[in-house]
């Protein structure tokens, strides 16, 4: 299954913007499993990946290759890069 991670930090102005679009796709969205990380906790996908900046998505298709983008991102942006 296609999973849809945001990296996020409780102090990141940007990220509080991005939450309420991020969990509005992940409730239209079927068959794609979305998860919300937290940079501050350590989680060993953030140095993975090369999270540097936040708010940032990241995509891990089932094939295991990935794609992301840092910033803010509109719903229709979000929907886009799932579906591309």
């Amino acid at each position: 299954m296609t999973k849809v991670i945001r990296f996020t930090a409780s102090w990141c102005g940007p990220c509080k913007v991005y939450a309420p679009v991020f969990e509005e796709v992940k409730n239209e969205t079927a068959n794609v499993d979305f998860e919300t990380i937290d940079v501050d906790t350590g989680n060993p996908l953030i140095s993975e990946h090369g999270i540097r900046n936040v708010p940032t998505t990241l995509m891990i298709r089932q094939d295991g290759s990935t794609k992301k983008q840092s910033g803010n991102i509109s719903k229709k942006e979000l929907l886009e890069f799932i579906k591309n």
